[in-house]
């Protein structure tokens, strides 16, 4: 059935980031599986509907993979569906079949934001006609549409939430996993800042080639190659950016927290548009003080500029 849109319990058409692939350390996210665990068994206070975002590799696709496990052992119904594979709402519907005559069905959408209009189509025309017992968890890059959490309605029966990053010993418990020795980790750990994506590629790297350390002999220092941080540049930012954006992030890289004021000394009569455009990406979080940029983007943004400046005499690096 890997070819198919929507599936039953064991199916496999929900893609992520990483294979699922059993001896597959899965770790963190402890509050979203107590949660979906608590809808699992019933409580009163657990949500219908739970709405996971967040930027690309942080984990989204393997946690709804592991939900799916998690219910199939509880005995539910799982329909798992991808919303990158649908060009319009309705062919979900269609997909689903008479999900609305099962008993507590649970529905895990991956990608829910790829297709345009189809967290709305789910929310006004889908969620309401299904069981009260059903379980329904949307995920995605960006952030929800307010009337999830605005609208009295559903204000009762959904909750977002954000993937951030990994807690220093979950991302230790991963690089474990990965064997990682710990003389590397110091370095890994920082660049990739507790983002699972990044700690994977880099742990990847560092095992590959590490630097040895001047008068050491020992290979303990190490710095991500261009390969690799290309490679998460492609990921985390995705379809290659214009000339406009490119120069945005790298502002928004330098500053970490970035202001319109920042981006008019550098765009000029772009700025408005320029930061508009940064206030919508999964990868930035407001704050007081304007957009806080992912802090494992702001080291791979930097040291595909510094890569650009070693090279500046020769041929234009991809993306810059």
């Amino acid at each position: 059935m890997r070819e198919q849109p929507v599936c039953s319990p064991g199916g496999d058409t929900v893609h992520g980031e990483f294979s699922d692939a059993p001896g597959l350390l899965f770790v963190g996210r402890t509050e979203e599986r107590a949660v979906f665990r608590s809808a699992l068994r019933g409580e009163r206070e657990a949500p219908a509907v739970l709405y996971l975002h967040g930027m690309t590799g942080s984990g989204k696709s393997a946690l709804l993979r592991r939900f799916a496990r998690d219910a199939a052992g509880a005995g539910r119904t799982v329909l798992e569906a991808d919303g990158g594979r649908f060009a319009a709402p309705r062919a979900l519907t269609a997909a689903l079949g008479n999900i609305e005559d099962l008993t507590g069905p649970v529905l895990l959408v991956d990608e829910v934001d790829r297709c345009e209009g189809l967290a709305p189509w789910l929310r006004e025309g889908i969620l309401p006609a299904l069981s009260e017992d059903a379980i329904v968890v949307l995920v995605g890059r960006r952030s929800p549409e307010p009337a999830w959490t605005a609208d009295p309605g559903w204000a009762r029966h959904a909750r977002t939430r954000r993937l951030t990053r990994l807690a220093d010993d979950e991302a230790d418990r991963l690089l474990d996993s990965l064997l990682v020795p710990r003389p590397l980790r110091t370095a890994v750990k920082a660049f990739a800042a507790g983002h699972p994506l990044a700690l994977r590629a880099a742990a990847a790297d560092a095992l590959t080639r590490p630097v040895p350390v001047a008068g050491t002999g020992t290979g303990t220092a190490w710095s991500p190659a261009p390969s690799t941080t290309s490679f998460l540049f492609g990921r985390l930012v995705g379809p290659a950016p214009t000339a406009l954006q490119r120069r945005t992030l790298a502002v928004a890289a330098a500053a970490r927290v970035v202001t319109e004021g920042h981006l008019r000394a550098d765009v000029g009569s772009q700025a408005t548009y320029a930061f508009q455009w940064l206030r919508t990406q999964p990868y930035t979080t407001p704050v007081a003080e304007g957009l806080r940029m992912s802090e494992v983007l702001v080291h791979v943004v930097l040291a595909e500029r510094a890569r650009q400046d070693a090279c500046r005499e020769g041929t234009n690096l991809p993306y810059w």
